[in-house]
C-alpha cells in the first residue's frame, strides 16, 4: 500500500497536480478544498489497483524501478520512484521478470482514496 502526502492550496481551487497523474485531478471533498489555508492531504493507493507498462502511454507517468520482489501466486511487488513519491505496484510474473529500470505507471484517479 502506498500513502502519499500532497499539499493542497485552496487558491488553486479543487484541482491538484500530482506525480501520480499526467494531468491535474479534481478533489471532490468540500471539507478539504474549502479550507482557507494550504493543507496536507494523504492519498492511499493499493498496489493491485495500478498498472505498469514497459513502454510510454499517454495516461501513464514515467517512473524508475527501485526494487522487485517475487511474491504470492507468482506476482511481483514492485517499488517505483516517481518524481516526488515512491509507489508500490503488483504485476503479473510475466511482466515483473521483464521490468527494467524505466517504466510507466498508470493510476486511475478513482483508485485513489483521500485521507
Amino acid at each position: 500500500m502506498s500513502f502519499l502526502e500532497h499539499s493542497l492550496d485552496p487558491k488553486n481551487g479543487p484541482r491538484l497536480r500530482s506525480d501520480l497523474f499526467p494531468f491535474a485531478v479534481s478533489i471532490h471533498h468540500p471539507e478539504v478544498v474549502s479550507k482557507a489555508s494550504p493543507t496536507t492531504v494523504v492519498f492511499r493507493v493499493r498496489p493491485e489497483h495500478v498498472r505498469v507498462f514497459t513502454e510510454p502511454r499517454a495516461e501513464a507517468v514515467e517512473g524508475r524501478i527501485l526494487r522487485k520482489f517475487g511474491g504470492v501466486a507468482g506476482q511481483y511487488l514492485v517499488a517505483i520512484q516517481l518524481q516526488d513519491h515512491v509507489v508500490w505496484a503488483k504485476v503479473p510474473s510475466r511482466l515483473g521478470c521483464r521490468l527494467q529500470e524505466q517504466v510507466w505507471f498508470d493510476c486511475p484517479p478513482e483508485a485513489v482514496i483521500l485521507f
